[in-house]
């Protein structure tokens, strides 16, 4: 009986692994950046808009990023995330399901700034982006 319950733990460990491997932020977007159809740029600082970001491991360095935002200030943002992990940073793209738009999202793993962009769908303007936001992360532990 011993036996069993030790071995029913050790697979309950290794089975709830994943959840010890989870990286959680929480990020502040406080720089925004527009094209318009002409390229003209036009950038603007704004009160920090949070949102938290949960960061899944799936193996060879590939990673799953969900986006919780506080809809009060940031509004609704695309999840999941699909990409990959290196040393320094996180790679990351959402397809959108109804055009060939995609956002793509950078976060530095050693400096915490992350840049958020939207590009067109190819079919308007292939790689241009037109909507990017930027700012700062911080690592966070599970409050319960």
């Amino acid at each position: 009986m011993k036996k069993l319950f030790s071995i029913i733990l050790v697979s309950g460990l290794l089975w709830c692994n994943v959840g010890f491997a989870d990286i959680q932020l929480t990020c502040a977007i406080i720089n925004v950046g527009t094209k318009d159809s002409h390229g003209k740029i036009v950038y603007k600082e704004l009160n920090p808009s949070h949102f938290s970001v949960l960061s899944e491991d799936l193996g060879n360095n590939e990673v799953i990023v969900r986006l919780f935002p506080n809809e009060f200030e940031t509004g609704a943002m695309s999840s999941p995330f699909l990409g990959t992990k290196t040393d320094s940073s996180l790679i990351l793209r959402w397809n959108s399901p109804y055009d060939k738009s995609y956002d793509a999202l950078r976060i530095d793993r050693i400096s915490g700034q992350f840049t958020l962009t939207s590009y067109y769908p190819e079919e308007i303007k292939s790689g241009d982006w037109f909507h990017r936001y930027s700012g700062q992360c911080r690592a966070e532990e599970k409050k319960f």
